[in-house]
C-alpha cells in the first residue's frame, strides 16, 4: 500500500486504463489475472472469482453492471488505474464515464465471434469521441484449438481476417469522421490530417498493440514475446525477426524474406508462434471429442524445453485443463503482456 502511495505521486509512470468489450467476451476474467499477478487474489480463483463484479446483482447473473477501478503495480515502477466496465449496451452511460477519465482503452474481441456492433461502437466513443489509445486484445484463442480444432494455419487466417476487417472498418470511420467535421467547419478541435494514423492497418500485431489471449487459460503474448526467445537461435536481430512475425514472410538464411512458395511453407507467425501453443494443448489432450488424455512423455520434453516446473501430481491429475493453464501460464505470462501494451500505449 505505501508502495502505491509512492507512486502515485509521479505522473509520467501512471496509465488510466478502461476494459472495453461485448458482454462475456473476458472482461472480468482478465481483470481477475491481472489482480492476480498484484497478490490480491489467488491465480487460482482467476476467472472463476469474478472479483470486480463485486455486487450481488453481479455475481448472480454474471455480467458486470457497474464500473469498477483498481491500482495494480508493473515491475514495481509503474501504476495502472484499470477500470473494468460494463459490456452490456443497457449500461452504455458506465462505460462512457469511464472513458472521460481514462487515457488508453484494452479492447478485448472474441476470436470466435469476431467483432460485434456493440464492440464497434465502443472502439468509436473510445478511439474516435474521446481520443483515447485503443489496445487490441484478441481472447478466447483457447476455443480455436479447444472447440473449433482449428490447425494453427487456419487460426491465423481466422485471426488475420478479423484484423482485416477491424482495420478497414477505422479507416472507413475515421475517413467519415474527417469529412463531416470538414464540412460542418469542427476541423480546427482536432490536428489537421488526425485521420491519416487509422487508414493503413492501425491494429497491427508488430506495432505492439494486438495481443493474443486466453483469459481462461491465463496466457497472453504478443509477436515481440516470441521475437525475444527465438532471435537469439536463429542468431538474427530481434527488431528484424518481430518484423517479420505476422504477414506472409519467412526465414531464409538469417533474411525476412516475402517471396517464397506458400504451399511449402508457412508464414513465421504460425512456424514460431501457433504450432509452439498448439503443441502444449496437443500434449495435454487437445483436442478431443471425449476425455482429453495427457501424453506426459510430451508434456515433460516441452516442460523441459521451456524450463518449466512440473509436478509429478500435475501430470497424475485428471484436469488436462489444469495442467495447460500450469505450462502455458509460467511460459507466457498474461499480465506481462497486458502490462507492457499499456505502458508503452
Amino acid at each position: 500500500m505505501q508502495r502505491l502511495s509512492e507512486l502515485q505521486g509521479d505522473l509520467q509512470n501512471i496509465r488510466n486504463i478502461c476494459i472495453l468489450a461485448h458482454v462475456d467476451h473476458g472482461k472480468t476474467t482478465l481483470s481477475d489475472y491481472l489482480l492476480s499477478s498484484n497478490g490480491i487474489i489467488s491465480e487460482r480463483l482467476s476467472g472463476q472469482l469474478r472479483f470486480l463484479d463485486s455486487r450481488d446483482d453481479e455475481q448472480e447473473r454474471g455480467i458486470t453492471m457497474k464500473s469498477s477501478a483498481v491500482a495494480l503495480s508493473f515491475q514495481n515502477d509503474k501504476l495502472v488505474h484499470l477500470i473494468d466496465s460494463p459490456g452490456h449496451v443497457d449500461f452504455a452511460s458506465e462505460v462512457l464515464t469511464a472513458l472521460r477519465i481514462c487515457d488508453g482503452a484494452l479492447v478485448l474481441i472474441d476470436v470466435i465471434e469476431g467483432a460485434t456492433s456493440q464492440c464497434l461502437s465502443l472502439i468509436r466513443n473510445a478511439c474516435f469521441d474521446e481520443g483515447l489509445v485503443p489496445i487490441l486484445v484478441l481472447n478466447k484463442m483457447d476455443r480455436l484449438i479447444t472447440e473449433w480444432k482449428m490447425e494453427p494455419s487456419e487460426a491465423y487466417t481466422r485471426l488475420e481476417g478479423i484484423l482485416e476487417d477491424l482495420n478497414a472498418w477505422m479507416g472507413a470511420t475515421a475517413q467519415a469522421i474527417a469529412a463531416a467535421e470538414d464540412e460542418e467547419g469542427q476541423g480546427c478541435a482536432r490536428k489537421t490530417g488526425w485521420h491519416e494514423a487509422f487508414l493503413d492497418d492501425y491494429f497491427h500485431p508488430v506495432k505492439g498493440n494486438v495481443v493474443f489471449c486466453s483469459a481462461v487459460d491465463g496466457w497472453a503474448f504478443r509477436c515481440d514475446t516470441f521475437a525475444k526467445i527465438f532471435a537469439p537461435k536463429f542468431g538474427i536481430a530481434q527488431e528484424k525477426l518481430n518484423s517479420g512475425l505476422w504477414g506472409y514472410q519467412t526465414l531464409k538464411k538469417g533474411e525476412i524474406v516475402s517471396n517464397y512458395d506458400r504451399s511449402q511453407k508457412h508464414p513465421l507467425a504460425v512456424d514460431i508462434m501457433f504450432q509452439n501453443l498448439w503443441a502444449i494443448y496437443n500434449a495435454c489432450g487437445f483436442p478431443s471429442s471425449d476425455k482429453p488424455k495427457v501424453d506426459q512423455g510430451k508434456v515433460l520434453k516441452i516442460a523441459k524445453t521451456l524450463n518449466i516446473n512440473i509436478l509429478n501430481r500435475n501430470l497424475k491429475g485428471s484436469d488436462s485443463r489444469a495442467l495447460v493453464r500450469l505450462v502455458t501460464g509460467q511460459w507466457l505470462s498474461l499480465s506481462d503482456s497486458i502490462f507492457e501494451s499499456i505502458i508503452e500505449c
